[in-house]
């Protein structure tokens, strides 16, 4: 009964992960990080489609991160999103294509300078 359990829960697991993924690489075109409504927001447009789910997305380019309270996105993503844009160097986003929200997007939880 327990292997049972422990191989559902890792299915279930695994499941909702799927959808998160290395995307890109994409070059940047603006970074914005602001608050709004009470959320910290950190914004990323690419001049690339990001190829999600989420029409508004793809249409706007945008990938966004937004939260009550500070985390990585918003110190050491916001820093390496700002250093590739300033260096014109293309990045890799980690993204959710599984979600999309209207006002922000599709989520980012990553970022990376791609290697040249």
């Amino acid at each position: 009964m327990r292997l049972i359990l422990g191989l559902l829960l890792t299915l279930v697991c695994s499941a909702s992960f799927a959808a998160n993924s290395w995307e890109g690489p994409f070059t940047i075109k603006k970074v914005s990080a602001f608050m709004e409504d009470g959320m910290h927001i950190v914004s990323v447009t690419t001049n690339d489609v990001i190829n999600s789910s989420c029409t508004i997305a793809d249409k706007k380019k945008v990938a966004g991160y937004w939260s009550t309270a500070l985390s990585f996105q918003h110190t050491q993503g916001l820093s390496v999103l700002l250093s590739a844009q300033a260096q014109n160097k293309p990045v890799m986003l980690y993204v959710d294509l599984k979600r999309c929200e209207n006002k922000f997007a599709t989520p980012f939880y990553g970022v990376e300078v791609a290697s040249e």
